[in-house]
């Protein structure tokens, strides 16, 4: 096969065809090391497996945080007595009785994240 028109190298390839091949090639490397990431994470578990609605797991995870009833009220700009219903109804969902076992269970579950934040 003959040389392309513009190329210097001897290989068919243009010094232009040759930089693109390198941005390509680096970025399939990166593609490449990156695909198998969302295997290493830890997988979540399923709310809708214990009949947990989205906002009872917006109120789960804020609790997971620390917040107060108030403060996720303000949060979520809902009323402190729909997030105690939601706490209520998280409690009955998980079969606990208190904040701190509802959390504990949730992070064993993989409904919120293992770590409690930083700060």
């Amino acid at each position: 096969m003959g040389r392309l028109r513009g190329s210097r190298s001897g290989h068919g390839f243009s010094d232009r065809d040759l930089e693109y091949a390198g941005l390509a090639r680096s970025l399939l490397d990166t593609v490449s090391t990156h695909q198998h990431l969302p295997f290493r994470l830890p997988r979540l578990g399923d709310p809708a497996e214990y009949g947990i609605i989205l906002r009872e797991m917006a109120v789960l995870a804020l609790l997971s945080e620390g917040l107060t009833a108030h403060a996720i009220g303000s949060r979520l700009r809902i009323t402190e007595k729909s997030v105690v219903k939601h706490k209520e109804n998280i409690y009955k969902k998980l079969r606990v009785h208190d904040r701190v076992t509802a959390i504990n269970k949730a992070r064993a579950l993989g409904l919120v994240s293992p770590e409690p934040p930083a700060g």
